[in-house]
């Protein structure tokens, strides 16, 4: 527990031991599940934490006042990281009031399994807690449809939930250290792969923020913005940029005894003759975020995997996991491979492909073992005709 402001609290749990968020965004520095607790003449929980971490907030709601005094929940947004403790507070008082965009109440139901008494918190709509008046701004796509922003006036404080949040938990308590480089890589590694599908929805999230006389930024991951909140805005603002370079295309693929690899290489040296800049990345060797950033900013691909257990493999899939269906769609995409047997792989990855709406070649680049020189040299031509055309 730590008082924020007079009668603002944060009763959130830290998590610095996590490495693995969601299954697959990396936080090297562990995270945090923030809560807070605003205590006017009626009080308001906003966010709860996740579900490991109930007791923890159970407690720290206690050190300043009964479960049982909680008159309001404000669900900013239902993800179960943020919402998966909520039970230990109906448990104790199932009279208390949700808030919360229409989607998240009925999200809430389908988390909980229960009824609860709910209130939708509308675009403009205000909650008066006697002391303390709470608004809600609509915030769709921040990063689910049913996200809120809630802002109180007297404290100048927004809770945004994850948006200008990130995977960092600090060695202090005392808000954002400005210059703090691992924050900061941590901040856009958070954007990368929780906002980065979203930029319009960013650039609406900042204008909001903007709008509002605010000195204190409370997210429901990282810390607590007491200073740095524009150079922090100014990080998101620089990343919903459209960075996508038409002249760039990425070449991603695993490669078991380096015939792929050659593949690979012969169809980026012949995209490369055809004036386009090229990057080639073996998946497992480089890190998630930057095959991420990658597939965001590149202007068409190229996804090579060998055949195993008549399919591709599966760091492949994975990387195919960052294609935007929405911001990616129609992007030129060449599949290839190289296989023993059957060679199913190609076929298997241009069919996920073209199910995220990429623009896959009618040429499956497949070849039996190891690629020939007559190979080599097809494959490069290839590799230029598919860049002609982006």
């Amino acid at each position: 527990m730590q008082e924020l402001r007079k009668g603002l609290y944060f009763v959130g749990a830290r998590d610095p031991e996590l490495k693995v968020f969601d299954v697959i965004v990396p936080t090297d520095t562990g995270t945090t599940y923030n809560a807070y607790l605003l205590r006017g003449e009626k009080t308001a929980l906003i966010e709860t934490c996740h579900d490991r971490f109930a007791a923890d907030l159970e407690k720290n709601i206690e050190e300043i006042c009964p479960l049982s005094d909680i008159d309001y929940i404000i669900a900013d947004h239902t993800e179960p990281d943020h919402s998966g403790a909520l039970h230990t507070i109906l448990d104790a008082n199932p009279d208390v009031t949700v808030y919360g965009s229409a989607p998240a109440l009925k999200n809430l139901k389908n988390i909980l399994n229960r009824d609860l008494n709910s209130v939708v918190a509308k675009q403009g709509g205000e909650l008066d807690l006697g002391g303390f008046t709470l608004k809600f701004f609509s915030a769709p796509n921040l990063h689910w449809p049913d996200s809120i922003f809630t802002y109180c006036e007297e404290l100048r404080c927004v809770f945004t939930c994850d948006f200008l949040g990130c995977h960092y938990c600090a060695e202090t308590d005392d808000g954002l250290i400005a210059d703090d480089s691992r924050y900061l890589a941590e901040l856009e590694r958070y954007y990368t792969y929780i906002f980065g599908p979203f930029p319009a929805a960013v650039k609406k999230g900042l204008s909001i923020i903007r709008s509002l006389d605010v000195s204190l930024i409370c997210p429901s991951h990282g810390p607590v913005l007491t200073k740095g909140i524009e150079r922090v805005c100014e990080v998101y603002d620089r990343m919903s940029e459209d960075k996508t370079d038409k002249d760039l295309i990425s070449v991603f693929y695993v490669s078991a005894y380096g015939y792929t690899a050659a593949m690979a290489e012969a169809l980026a040296e012949g995209a490369r003759e055809a004036g386009k800049n090229v990057s080639v990345y073996e998946i497992t060797g480089t890190e998630k975020s930057v095959l991420a950033k990658a597939v965001q900013t590149s202007g068409a691909y190229m996804f090579g995997s060998p055949t195993l257990n008549r399919d591709a493999l599966p760091p492949v899939y994975d990387l195919l996991n960052n294609v935007s269906a929405v911001l990616d769609r129609n992007k030129p995409a060449l599949i290839f491979g190289s296989f023993g047997w059957s060679g199913e792989a190609c076929g298997n990855l241009a069919a996920r492909a073209a199910g995220l709406g990429l623009a896959v070649d009618e040429e499956l680049c497949k070849v039996c073992f190891k690629p020939s020189e007559e190979d080599l040299a097809h494959l490069r031509e290839k590799g230029k005709a598919f860049a002609e055309k982006v």
